[in-house]
């Protein structure tokens, strides 16, 4: 068994300002389990999630990776801060292939709390890593008691125990969706979220960046302004791939009213059960490991 620690709320004390900072190492975090199995550590970074970027998560998927690789290693469990957790189990539930289970887990208080919920998740992640349930390819969440297959789940909420929502994992049904293993670091994408009178300034700044793919977070089920579906039209011919989620959850974008069917006449691309934050990060595999998006589910 393999735990891959980065930091979050599960690694976090409370300063004498009462400021929480991932300062707990892999050993510290192991130690509070009582998990008595034998388990390899490795700290891959050391932050609130909300810190990350995409270097920092190149580097957890090819941890991830190397582990899934070693025959030493039965499973391979991730502990990370819940804001980002999502997007991180996207990307090792596209790349990290083989049928070892890879199972993500953190806490919603702090290590320092009197009522820790960081050991418990961690020791239950441990055993679902060991065979027990998650055998099969794809990454899971385990929280709160509740394990969640990666794609579609999300943070809902940042009080109480059942932070997570999305759809349960079962060993051996689902469909995983894959994607080659590469470095996304070197690609930018960047989020646009609609509200009425949104226009193309955010759109021409990510360009201008070097965006090479733009999530729009629309109104609806794809309601845009018509500036937006324009500059839309207007990134796609300029090879800036777009992919067009919905701000509400759970709602499949759409062109049934004419803010979806501008954006299907402008080449942008339809999620259906992606939100923005994993649309971002499956985007960026795809446009790094250079794929047909179209191919793709959303």
């Amino acid at each position: 068994m393999t735990l891959i620690t980065t930091g979050g709320t599960i690694a976090s004390v409370a300063d004498d300002a009462g400021v929480r900072r991932p300062v707990l190492g892999a050993q510290d975090l192991l130690g509070a389990t009582g998990h008595a199995g034998r388990v390899r550590v490795r700290e891959v970074v050391r932050k609130d999630s909300s810190l990350l970027d995409f270097a920092d998560l190149d580097s957890i998927r090819r941890a991830a990776s190397e582990a899934v690789a070693d025959p030493a290693s039965a499973g391979v469990v991730v502990a990370h801060g819940t804001d980002t957790m999502e997007e991180t189990a996207l990307l090792l539930d596209l790349m990290v292939g083989g049928d070892k289970p890879v199972v993500l887990t953190g806490a919603a208080r702090p290590a320092s709390d009197s009522e820790a919920d960081g050991p418990a998740n961690l020791r239950d992640a441990l055993a679902l890593a060991s065979g027990n349930g998650a055998r099969g390819p794809g990454a899971v969440i385990c929280f709160a008691g509740a394990a969640l297959v990666a794609r579609g789940a999300h943070k809902r909420h940042t009080g109480g125990d059942d932070i997570f929502g999305g759809s349960a994992h079962r060993c051996g049904e689902g469909v995983v969706v894959t994607a080659p293993a590469c470095d996304i670091a070197p690609v930018r994408v960047d989020v646009a979220a609609m509200y009425p009178g949104a226009d193309a300034v955010a759109l021409d700044a990510y360009a201008s960046a070097g965006a090479r793919g733009v999530v729009l977070e629309t109104m609806g089920n794809g309601g845009v302004p018509e500036a937006v579906a324009d500059a839309v039209a207007g990134l796609v011919r300029a090879g800036v791939a777009v992919v067009a989620c919905s701000r509400v959850p759970g709602a499949p974008v759409t062109g049934a009213y004419s803010g979806g069917a501008r954006l299907v006449e402008a080449g942008a691309l339809l999620a259906q059960e992606l939100r923005a934050p994993q649309a971002r990060i499956q985007l960026a595999a795809l446009i790094a490991g250079g794929e047909d998006l179209r191919r793709y589910p959303w």
